[in-house]
């Protein structure tokens, strides 16, 4: 898959040829090609981002090495300088991970355009929709969606529609505007779909809106990313029952709002991520939290994360709140 997307950057002939080979010759059809590319993502992508016992054994074992993995801001941008001046060519601590890998061709899907440039877009219903949400602040037109923009859209709102809606969360706004530590309830997704899903939606949806902002779309404007932040984001990292999940919360936030203009319009939720990271900070983690890694997998419950878990789990929040405040 990386040397066929790659092909893309190549002349028109080959190009065309290599958006053939991942859209099953879908061309000017922008349905099939957003179909096609949603497959790719669910089959190639998605098992990728999704919580892994490497994950919990990485936290349970390794505190360190799960702090350098899912470093935030300038602390993941210190590591990255110090292991390309380290230079050790491989092992486990190497900066290159599957997850990471599988992240970034979504996030090439999502910029790269079809042989139609910018005509191989998703139904007009859906056109209409984004621009009108993009108009919001009055701020011009984003450029249309791509068929790997739409596709990863169409697979995160999958996932969410499998869980109960949730309530916009209300105490992060408020707690803001008074300076106070917000308190939050975890959501009821993470029940509902199990940490691995939710963990790995996180993962996705980061994706989606670093790749949009780097494409002009500015997805904090959009008012399905507001709710995401606001229904899920902000209260898991303060609030979620696995520790990974809080921390991948925590790591969307500053993914999400880093990348996003600074205008009046995203000022208050800018306010809230700040909120609900100062709570994900000060929060007492009392009982032992035990995560189920996949239902289907039968792995049963992993052994409790200890206090220096905990520890990282806190310090991801720190530096996410830094990333933003910065």
């Amino acid at each position: 898959l990386e040397s066929v997307h790659s092909a893309t950057r190549e002349p028109k002939p080959t190009r065309d040829a290599a958006w053939a080979g991942l859209t099953d010759d879908a061309r000017d059809d922008a349905r099939k090609a957003v179909s096609a590319l949603k497959d790719i993502i669910l089959e190639c992508v998605v098992p990728h981002a999704n919580l892994s016992a490497r994950d919990e054994d990485r936290l349970t074992e390794d505190p360190e090495e799960y702090a350098r993995v899912n470093a935030v801001g300038d602390v993941a941008i210190a590591d990255a300088i110090e292991e390309a001046l380290a230079g050790d060519g491989g092992g486990s601590s190497c900066g290159i991970t599957a997850r990471g890998a599988a992240l970034e061709f979504a996030q090439a899907l999502v910029e790269t355009e079809g042989p139609a440039g910018n005509g191989a877009e998703p139904p007009a219903k859906k056109r209409k929709k984004d621009t009108k949400k993009d108009g919001e602040d009055g701020e011009g037109k984003a450029p249309p969606p791509t068929p790997g923009e739409s596709a990863l859209k169409d697979v995160v709102d999958a996932i969410l529609a499998e869980a109960p809606k949730e309530k916009i969360e209300k105490v992060g706004k408020s707690a803001a505007a008074a300076g106070a530590v917000a308190a939050y309830a975890a959501p009821v997704a993470e029940a509902a779909l199990g940490a691995s899903k939710y963990f790995g939606l996180f993962q996705l949806a980061a994706a989606l809106a670093s790749a949009q902002a780097r494409r002009g779309s500015a997805a904090v404007k959009d008012s399905a990313m507001r709710q995401f932040c606001q229904r899920h984001a902000f209260p898991a990292a303060a609030a979620a029952h696995s520790p990974h999940v809080a921390a991948a919360a925590a790591k969307f936030i500053a993914d999400a709002l880093v990348v996003a203009p600074r205008t009046n319009s995203s000022a208050p939720l800018v306010r809230e991520g700040v909120a609900a990271l100062i709570a994900a900070i000060e929060r007492e983690w009392d009982e032992p939290n035990h995560v189920v890694v996949d239902d289907d997998d039968d792995n049963g419950e992993d052994p409790s994360v200890d206090e220096e878990g905990v520890a990282v789990v806190k310090d991801i929040a720190s530096w996410a709140a830094k990333s933003v405040l910065e």
